[in-house]
């Protein structure tokens, strides 16, 4: 990126002169963590200059290099190496950050930062998002692309650190519209449990069916549903295995969610006994019924014994009590 005035000579700055509290140009979030390189600048000291500007009251505002002012400043440094820019825009020195942010690992949520400020802040068109910054940010340049990150660049602090961590940003987006204690709530379970994306939706998709049930009803919320489905106390029971404490809570609001399903299974127990399957064939309905195929698997050592599976697999195929577990799907 250009700018209208040669390098500036290098300088030592007392940190004492540097508003650190000016984040117009910042591009990481000030929570990102940061351990090596405050590891390397508590052994090392500031290696690479910081890129500051004159800003009011004789301060000077950072550029570039917010991470290295904040564990400078946590080591007890008081000078600083610097170049400070005397006539150029914020928006240059803005593309010069992103194009010094963009030689290393970039995380969506710091493209997303750096999209809503140009468009906020610096009052870059939409076109020019596409095809300009987005190929900078290594992105795709598309607007749907540009949409989902500006989105997320949007999320409250809460929600863009559980994406940082694993939370899916669509589920992020989704989870914008709750109230702030029901967020609260979610949001301290993934913390507790750590589920993947799959487990994230399926508990999401749980408690936002709930949620919107109990709304339309009037008769509560997700505190309601929480004790009355159980997952409460299942969530407080210090003696189960934090796995299958989680599973319970999802059992707890499926069985909520879906009122017959406990007589669902246990009607199923009852016809899958009646079946007498001998333990080399495996039986199992899609979970929670929520499709319309049984699963079966068989395992054998022989031909005599595969023989003899494949004529119980036969006799079973004309029993009344395997048409009815298809019932239940």
């Amino acid at each position: 990126m250009s700018l209208p005035e040669p390098l500036p000579a290098l300088e030592i700055v007392e940190l004492a002169r540097i508003d650190g509290s000016d984040e117009t140009l910042a591009i990481t979030p000030r929570w990102f963590p940061m351990d090596r390189l405050a590891a390397s600048i508590r052994c090392m000291g500031v290696v690479t200059p910081l890129h500051l500007q004159p800003a009011p009251a004789g301060k000077l505002r950072i550029a570039m290099g917010f991470r290295r002012y904040r564990a400078a400043r946590e080591y007890g440094f008081r000078k600083v190496p610097a170049l400070v820019w005397t006539r150029a825009s914020d928006l240059q020195l803005f593309d010069c950050a992103l194009a010094e942010k963009v030689t290393g690992p970039l995380h969506d949520l710091e493209r997303a930062r750096a999209l809503v400020k140009l468009r906020a802040q610096f009052g870059v068109e939409e076109e020019s998002l596409i095809d300009r910054y987005l190929p900078l940010l290594n992105a795709p340049p598309s607007r749907h692309r540009l949409r989902v990150l500006l989105r997320l660049g949007r999320l409250d602090e809460a929600l863009q650190r559980a994406v940082h961590r694993s939370l899916d940003p669509e589920t992020a987006f989704r989870l914008a519209a709750w109230r702030v204690a029901e967020r609260e709530l979610f949001l301290g379970l993934l913390k507790r449990y750590e589920p993947g994306r799959n487990r994230q939706r399926e508990l999401f998709g749980l408690l936002d069916d709930l949620r919107s049930s109990e709304r339309r009803r009037g008769s509560g919320g997700l505190d309601r549903v929480w004790q009355a489905s159980g997952a409460s106390e299942a969530d407080e029971d210090a003696g189960t295995v934090r796995p299958l404490r989680f599973r319970r809570i999802l059992d707890c609001l499926h069985r909520l969610r879906r009122p017959r399903l406990s007589r669902h299974q246990d009607r199923y127990r009852r016809l899958k006994g009646g079946l007498k399957i001998p333990p080399q064939i495996r039986l199992q309905v899609p979970p929670y019924f929520e499709g319309d195929q049984l699963s079966v698997s068989f395992s054998c050592r022989n031909q005599a014994e595969f023989r003899h599976l494949v004529g119980r697999l036969e006799e079973m195929g004309g029993r009344a009590e395997l048409g009815r577990i298809f019932e239940l799907l």
